[in-house]
């Protein structure tokens, strides 16, 4: 009796365990990149076992999974669960944004707290009934535990007017660039492909830092700085190391990166800064091209990573209205093209220009005498030729021929 009750618990195990052959799962629509989970068997770098799990920087606040699976099913909410390690630092979603045939957009919005640091582990489940289930695991960094950058303005050009969207490392009013503020948040308009940021150093000097640096001890500092190696910092050698960083006239910036779900949208980073680089009083351009491919709406993150200061993350939404194209058109004008030239081929090659209509008349007046009544065996070689053949069976570029 024991026996067969281990039997069906391992059964019923297996059976839990089943590897759904119809799932995929990967970070680009497009499958390009890598697959998370390709038939069902998630990558190595995805498992518990791996040996270094993938990793998500603090300056992500959202990502995207997109989850390809057979049309006789339809993934819901209840098929895909979030588990994470850490529900006091973080405050973690995952729902379904979107799904266009058998493609389905997954958003994870992280909801980390904004102070200090912690490392939290990531799990989400697909449980498919009748097909079977599989695990990911991740980490992420959560916190921004470096300070902000002293100077940097973003201004984004809206409607022909600059407007300051980042003070002094900041944002200005969080309230239009946070995704948690549905009703609120930075939109932009469906007759818009492109936004445009300008993305430069103002340094200015409050009296703090000021008397920070003025101070006699400040000089001393530096010199005395080896010779203390070997010891505890003290907080005011800290105010004077923060006063000094922030007054440097530039900033270094790692290559921006933009997400969307790219079922709606295609984002890609154009302009001055699209490789990173290095940004001071003068302004540089950042130009987020949406690429519309869907009708709808989507959250847009753009993140633009600092070395050695707190990124800046700017979320909003993006309206999407894709016309549709007219095939008719297109085929109109390739019918004009061939018709343009076979009349070109004909004035040239026959000398139509130079003939009366009278000559064109005797023209297909002689053709007309050589037709004659086709033979079984004319119709034997002209059937031949239809189905493409010749008597020697020749090879070309396009196969047997």
């Amino acid at each position: 009796m024991n026996l067969l009750i281990y039997v069906f618990l391992i059964s019923f195990v297996k059976c839990f365990e089943s590897t759904c052959k119809y799932l995929h799962v990967s970070t680009d629509i497009d499958k390009s990149r890598d697959d998370i989970i390709k038939a069902g068997v998630p990558a190595r770098q995805w498992v518990l076992e791996a040996d270094t799990f993938q990793l998500v920087n603090n300056s992500v606040q959202m990502d995207y999974l997109y989850v390809t699976i057979d049309n006789k099913i339809q993934l819901t909410q209840d098929m895909v669960q979030l588990e994470f390690d850490d529900h006091y630092f973080a405050n973690s979603t995952l729902k379904i944004e979107h799904h266009q045939n058998n493609v389905y957009s997954l958003r994870i919005d992280y909801r980390c707290k904004q102070y200090g640091g912690r490392l939290i582990q990531y799990e989400v489940l697909f449980n498919i009934p009748s097909c079977g289930s599989a695990k990911i695991y991740w980490q992420k960094l959560c916190g921004s535990p470096l300070i902000k950058r002293h100077g940097l303005n973003v201004d984004a050009l809206v409607k022909q007017y600059n407007q300051t969207v980042v003070k002094d490392g900041e944002l200005v009013n969080k309230a239009y660039w946070d995704k948690d503020f549905d009703n609120f948040v930075f939109t932009v308009p469906a007759n818009l492909n492109y936004s445009i940021f300008y993305v430069y150093m103002n340094l200015t000097k409050n009296s703090d830092e000021e008397n920070i640096l003025n101070k006699e001890e400040t000089k001393d500092f530096f010199n005395a700085v080896d010779q203390q190696a070997e010891t505890e910092t003290t907080q005011e050698e800290f105010q004077v190391l923060e006063a000094i960083l922030k007054l440097i006239p530039e900033v270094h910036i790692s290559p921006p990166y933009v997400d969307a779900d790219h079922t709606i949208t295609k984002p890609i980073i154009r302009g001055d800064l699209f490789k990173g680089g290095v940004v001071t009083n003068e302004p540089s351009t950042l130009i987020v091209e949406y690429n519309c491919v869907e009708n709808g709406n989507t959250t847009i993150e753009l993140n633009i990573p600092l070395q050695y200061f707190q990124d800046i993350t700017m979320v909003f939404q993006k309206q999407c209205v894709v016309s549709p194209q007219s095939s008719f058109s297109i085929l109109s004008i390739l019918f004009y093209l061939i018709c343009f030239g076979v009349v070109g081929f004909l004035f040239y090659t026959f000398d139509v220009h130079n003939m009366s209509l009278s000559d064109i008349r005797k023209i297909f007046s002689q053709r007309q005498k050589f037709n004659y009544k086709s033979t079984g065996k004319d119709e034997d070689i002209e059937s031949e030729f239809k189905i493409g053949r010749l008597v020697d069976n020749q090879e070309s570029k396009y196969g047997s021929i």
